[in-house]
């Protein structure tokens, strides 16, 4: 059962909010009549939401689920492609960062950053509900063997051998370069505005695209201020993280996986727009008048 509490059917996230109020009787209650409505062996919860919650919040989903039987998955994925694509993330939630500072930030001292050394999450969970219901998988070793994620998971963890091709497409899509950029300076001039009272533009962003002067900012500015950062993954601090988080959870990797690895190290050149793309004549004009189209959108209506 995929339940449609807690915000499904794209994640549960709202099960973290429950969790920070930190409200056990309120959620062993929740738990208590999903497992009964469910008539199902197996309810499934999923979100990446669940990989910040701190030891505080680990401990009380363990207690609302009460002796139920738990199985943790965690799928991770190599640090060259998880730094821009969580950067990505964040500028959709108001995020004004550079990916340039937001990388510095991570890899300065990767093993402190539960993003990179994400031994950190997998020990709060080994911790609450068992070193033995952890099972951990290669998001990239999947995807260089050919096979979708959703086959994936459901004959590894749901004893399903032939589960229907995934038909949805990818649900939460990556931005594009110009996106990024041109978001991460509505996010600035938003911020300018309100500070942190701003609103999310985003979605406002997404559904008006079509009518904005996007090609023109490209054409005018951002083609000529397209720079690389090089992220590597078998850089010695990170090289070194590699091999510690791959011989503490060995014993969880599931296939496939490279012999004795996590993942495949890659250097990996990740274009971006360079901040200074707005120097150029007209183009900080175009962005104030898109960031006032965008203010008089209703929400509401």
């Amino acid at each position: 059962d995929y339940p449609a509490l807690w915000g499904g059917p794209h994640g549960h996230h709202g099960l973290t909010e429950q969790l920070a109020r930190g409200t056990v009787g309120v959620l062993q209650a929740a738990f208590d009549r999903l497992a009964a409505a469910s008539g199902c062996d197996t309810i499934l919860l999923s979100s990446e939401t669940l990989a910040y919650c701190p030891d505080t919040q680990v401990r009380l989903l363990r207690q609302a689920v009460r002796d139920a039987p738990v199985t943790v998955v965690f799928y991770f994925r190599r640090w060259s492609e998880l730094i821009p694509s969580h950067w990505r993330e964040v500028l959709k939630h108001r995020s004004r960062g550079s990916l340039q500072g937001f990388a510095l930030k991570y890899l300065a001292d990767p093993a402190r950053s539960e993003i990179v050394n994400f031994a950190l999450v997998l020990d709060r969970y080994a911790k609450a509900f068992g070193r033995g219901n952890l099972r951990v998988a290669s998001y990239n070793a999947v995807a260089d063997a050919g096979e979708d994620l959703l086959v994936h998971f459901c004959r590894q963890f749901l004893d399903w051998p032939d589960p229907p091709a995934n038909r949805l497409g990818r649900v939460n899509t990556s931005l594009g370069m110009a996106d990024c950029e041109i978001i991460r300076t509505l996010n600035a001039l938003e911020w300018m505005r309100a500070g942190d009272a701003g609103l999310r533009l985003f979605p406002r962003y997404i559904a008006l695209k079509d009518t904005l002067p996007i090609r023109w900012i490209v054409d005018q500015s951002m083609q000529f201020m397209v720079n690389p950062v090089r992220l590597n993954d078998a850089a010695l601090g990170l090289a070194q993280l590699h091999d510690r988080i791959a011989n503490q959870y060995r014993y969880a990797l599931v296939t496939p996986c490279p012999a004795g690895r996590l993942f495949e190290p890659r250097a990996t050149d990740v274009s971006y727009v360079h901040a200074d793309y707005v120097l150029r004549p007209g183009i900080l004009e175009a962005m104030r008048e898109i960031h006032a189209k965008l203010m008089a959108v209703d929400d509401t209506a």
